[in-house]
């Protein structure tokens, strides 16, 4: 675990410099992809692990691999990194969405801490908008773990794609429609 945290704040740090020192352009045309891929590997990633893992083994350097793109991205952008690790996490462990909650939440704060030092230097924080954020995230979290928790893996899958083609539909609405 603090392997994988390590390997995250260092990616987070890099993702979000990307963020800070590429012209805004590029977030608008990069990120719907990168959620395309997130619903793909989401809608089919049960059959497509199942597939993987009947020929090959995913080890140690797969997932290191794995964590640190997921560092990056998080980084860059936070608001669909979460998607992307239960993607990923799903395909490459074989893990359902539910049994992600706990890592997936530590990953996410690494990385968003990592991009806040990044934002913090570069002054790009609007400190009273600050405390409002931080504690609707804060609740927002506990609240939907809580709710999480008592729904099906079923529900939880279906809510998490339905969340996840809604969100790129959106940006891809934005970037190119």
């Amino acid at each position: 675990m603090l392997l994988l945290a390590t390997i995250t704040f260092t990616a987070g740090l890099a993702g979000s410099l990307l963020l800070v020192l590429t012209p805004s352009d590029t977030f608008d045309v990069v990120i719907p992809w990168l959620l395309l891929f997130a619903f793909v590997v989401m809608a089919f990633g049960r059959r497509a692990a199942d597939w993987l893992h009947a020929r090959v083994t995913i080890g140690r350097r797969t997932l290191i691999g794995a964590q640190g793109l997921l560092g990056i991205y998080g980084g860059y952008f936070g608001g669909g990194v979460g998607l992307m690790t239960t993607a990923i996490y799903g395909l490459l462990a074989n893990i359902e969405p539910r049994g992600l909650f706990a890592i997936r939440t530590l990953m996410l704060a690494v990385a968003n801490l990592a991009a806040a030092f990044v934002f913090i230097g570069f002054a790009m924080v609007e400190w009273r908008a600050c405390l409002p954020m931080l504690a609707g995230s804060i609740l927002g979290g506990f609240g939907g773990a809580a709710i999480g928790k008592r729904m099906s893996p079923g529900v939880v899958r279906g809510w998490t794609l339905l969340v996840t083609a809604a969100t790129t539909v959106i940006f891809f609405v934005r970037a190119y429609g």
